[in-house]
């Protein structure tokens, strides 16, 4: 059973996810869907000066999709491709090991410790990590490959 795993902040940040939020004329657009759930996550975004100035996401997904989707765009600010790997990285092995790796209340991730029950449903890893790997396909989308010092403003 997976009821522990949909708790009230993890509603409360699923909750404010926009369903159909696109930029019209976008400078990029990606999109990527967990094949085991039909999840689907689009991004499109707009650039300036090597920099995200402007991005949307529209998810067609379960809570935990939408709720990491949430963490993401709370995280996005300053984000870097590199540190968006660092993210993926932990979060990845988080939901592997079982380890909280971002508990740390100065940690800008934090909230991302919502999902440690997750760990236990190998099943749902692909839901948490979608929005992620979707973004990480937008970084590597700008300049055909994963730019270092490419952030978002």
């Amino acid at each position: 059973m997976t009821i522990g795993i949909y708790t009230e902040k993890l509603k409360t940040l699923a909750a404010g996810v926009s369903d159909q939020d696109f930029i019209e004329g976008c400078d990029i657009a990606v999109e990527r869907e967990n094949p085991f759930c039909g999840d689907r996550v689009t991004l499109t975004a707009n650039f300036s000066n090597h920099s995200i100035s402007e991005m949307a996401q529209s998810i067609r997904g379960c809570l935990l999709c939408r709720a990491a989707a949430a963490t993401l765009v709370n995280g996005i600010e300053g984000l870097t491709a590199e540190a968006l790997a660092e993210v993926l990285f932990d979060l990845e092995k988080m939901l592997k090991d079982g380890e909280d790796r971002f508990s740390a209340s100065n940690n800008p991730w934090h909230e991302l410790s919502i999902f440690l029950a997750v760990s236990e449903h190998r099943a749902r890893h692909g839901c948490v990590l979608l929005p992620f790997k979707t973004m990480s396909d937008l970084f590597a989308k700008v300049h055909g490959g994963a730019e270092p010092g490419v952030a978002v403003e």
